[in-house]
């Protein structure tokens, strides 16, 4: 059962670190393939125990890495039933939830875990207050969720993910100057950026950055942005937009162009070409 259980971990670990390269190199299937491989080694580890909490846990986890996230949640609730303080049982119930839409499910999971402070595998509590904090900030509540972005950061200081999501929050509720430093923040920060990209971290900069009225830097933001994700319609739509508050017209219609080719539908992209043709 050792043998299931060390190879499970390790396929699932090799699954994560190809998942965050696939993402620059859009070949997601490396990392797929590993995740199928630890969720068989895992399901093998499970026959021989099949009342290890710890084992339904790593077993929800690689589910949850698949998007298969209805199984993840009966995953989870096998490990509760063999442990009901199973921390990080909860706080997967909790993302799958999220990811489902489910958000009062999944805020109650995210409360359980932290709750219970229980069994928390390979991972620690900051994975559940991030959620929590994402799940209050989808629920439009910005307020509540810096403070549980607040809490992460005590567990994980200088995580880029919940500085990117911290500056988030502070540019929904206008607080254009915090925004920009917690961007900054998450750029210098460990690198870990989960399924995000730096490129949010500058656009959202840049998008703070005009909302006080400094056009150079945000111009500078936004092209940090494209540079690293020029597929990302709003971005040239800002970028659009700071030009041509700038009177630079023709440099704005080139960047509200590349905005409504990208997303054709992007009305702030069209209602900003129509302006600077005029």
């Amino acid at each position: 059962m050792t043998y299931w259980r060390d190879l499970c971990d390790l396929q699932a670990a090799a699954g994560q670190s190809a998942q965050e390269s696939s993402r620059a190199a859009a070949n997601p299937e490396t990392a797929l393939a590993l995740y199928a491989e630890a969720q068989m080694a895992c399901e093998r580890a499970i026959e021989l125990a099949p009342e290890d909490d710890s084992l339904w846990a790593r077993h929800s986890g690689i589910l949850l890495a698949q998007d298969q996230y209805p199984n993840a949640i009966a995953s989870a609730g096998q490990a509760l039933r063999f442990n009901p303080e199973n921390s990080l049982a909860f706080t997967y119930r909790c993302i799958s939830h999220y990811e489902l839409g489910n958000l009062e499910m999944a805020l109650d999971a995210c409360n359980d875990a932290l709750r219970v402070d229980g069994s928390w595998g390979n991972q620690s509590p900051a994975l559940a207050w991030q959620h929590r904090g994402r799940i209050l900030a989808q629920q439009g509540d910005p307020e509540a969720a810096l403070v549980a972005y607040a809490r992460t950061l005590l567990l994980e200081p200088e995580d880029s993910r919940t500085l990117l999501y911290e500056c988030q929050a502070h540019l929904d509720l206008s607080n254009y100057g915090s925004a920009v430093r917690s961007c900054e923040a998450a750029l210098a920060g460990t690198g870990n950026w989960g399924p995000e990209s730096p490129a949010l971290a500058w656009f959202y900069q840049g998008v703070a950055s005009f909302e006080q009225g400094n056009n150079v830097a945000a111009v500078a933001a936004f092209d940090r942005a494209v540079d690293i994700d020029p597929l990302h319609g709003l971005t040239w739509a800002y970028q659009g937009r700071v030009l041509a508050a700038t009177e630079n017209y023709s440099e704005a219609l080139l960047s509200y162009s590349q905005a409504v080719a990208i997303q054709p539908d992007l009305t702030r992209g069209l209602s900003g070409a129509m302006f600077s043709v005029q």
